[in-house]
């Protein structure tokens, strides 16, 4: 199984950023952020869960459709790389870098999840806010692809089949993206070609099969 070989592959390379793997068999699972406080209810992390169960708070829903395969997770935000640490890339002459909330996979497929379902209500219904929260999304996604192939780390090299997702309450309208201004379309072609894969909007009421 490919998640057999990236796992230990990726804390041979990743040897100083200690994670925690789990791997679940169930077909229907779900990826939502926890907040881990102090007694005086300061927050000292947060990070994703990936569970069989349900959560009440919003998440990102997975169908695993291969049936011979587990889903993979692990936590890049908070877990991969400590909480609230805005610089990780020794190679990078950026003064932060973006991270993705964590990494989904099977057999077959791989994912770079970033997280954007903390919109309260439709006030964020014009469109440019969701492109503002898209776009912020996805180039926490390039900063960290950037930084596993500063590494020599590339995903391509395991899956054929790799997209980031960036998940929403309220996404963008990518159904009319071919009346997207210039800028826009230019942001997207930019982005994806550094990335050498898709991105897409997902909304969180909807399963991702996997």
């Amino acid at each position: 199984m490919v998640y057999d070989q990236i796992i230990p592959d990726l804390k041979k390379v990743f040897s100083t950023n200690s994670f925690t793997e789990t791997l679940r068999n169930d077909e229907l699972l779900f990826v939502f952020e926890m907040t881990e406080k102090n007694d005086s209810g300061k927050i000292l992390r947060k990070f994703t869960e990936m569970s069989n169960i349900q959560p009440a708070n919003r998440h990102f829903k997975i169908k695993n459709t291969d049936n011979n395969s587990k889903t993979a997770h692990i936590c890049i935000d908070g877990d991969f790389i400590s909480y609230g640490q805005e610089k990780y890339n020794d190679k990078s002459e950026n003064y932060s870098e973006g991270r993705p909330d964590c990494l989904v996979f099977n057999n077959q497929i791989f994912l770079f999840l970033e997280l954007r379902v903390e919109q309260e209500d439709e006030s964020v219904s014009k469109e440019d806010p969701k492109w503002r929260m898209f776009f912020k999304g996805a180039n926490q996604i390039l900063d960290f692809v950037t930084f596993l192939r500063d590494y020599n780390f590339e995903i391509k090299s395991y899956y054929n089949k790799v997209i980031g997702v960036v998940c929403f309450r309220f996404e963008p309208d990518f159904s009319v993206l071919k009346n997207l201004n210039a800028q826009r379309k230019n942001q997207i072609q930019k982005i994806s070609q550094k990335l050498g894969f898709v991105l897409v909007p997902h909304n969180h009421m909807v399963i991702f099969e996997i």
